[in-house]
């Protein structure tokens, strides 16, 4: 897209990479919480709301803290599959870990069913791989090739072939160059 609407488009960036960022935040509670419904239901044939809650309550926060430490929110996430997975899985893998070892250490293992916390944090990993992987497809036709507002002003020079979406010509918008 070159000509006027490029300032327009470029200045939605911002806005976009947050709605994405929003989006990863939602699909990962989403997972996380369906996951471990799923293991209930499947290890007990109903939800036990009060140990559900528990569970979630402990380790949802945890999987946030560590994920902001490993930066799985950060804006490259969007433009990297790799990261955007490695990251999220790794941060959810630690924070199950950090829960298994604080129920090891509050002796409360007797009253935690373990095969539902390990259906739970497989199924868990495998969804938020599965919708980070989406959202990243996603991403890629929402916001472009990049999601920051880059802005390329050629002025005397042809705009190439294949310009960015930021390419804007400096006689269309009256730009003068200094001498």
């Amino acid at each position: 897209v070159v000509g006027r609407n490029v300032l327009a488009n470029l200045g939605k960036k911002k806005r976009k990479r947050s709605k994405l960022i929003a989006g990863l935040v939602i699909a990962d509670i989403f997972a996380i919480v369906c996951s471990f419904v799923f293991a209930f239901f499947v290890r007990f044939g109903y939800i036990d709301s009060n140990q559900l809650s528990n569970v979630l309550w402990a380790i949802i926060p945890i999987y946030f803290a560590i994920a902001l430490n490993n930066k799985a929110y950060q804006t490259s996430v969007l433009t990297d599959l790799w990261k955007n997975v490695s990251r999220s899985s790794v941060a959810f893998l630690m924070a199950a870990s950090a829960m298994l070892l604080i129920l090891f250490f509050f002796k409360s293992s007797s009253d935690f069913s373990r095969m539902m916390f390990g259906i739970g944090t497989v199924s868990a990993s495998l969804l938020i791989t599965l919708l980070r992987s989406l959202i990243f497809q996603f991403s890629k036709s929402y916001i472009g090739k990049t999601p920051y507002a880059d802005l390329c002003i050629y002025d005397g020079v042809a705009i190439g072939p294949s310009p960015s979406e930021g390419a804007v010509d400096a006689s269309g918008f009256n730009l003068m160059a200094d001498p």
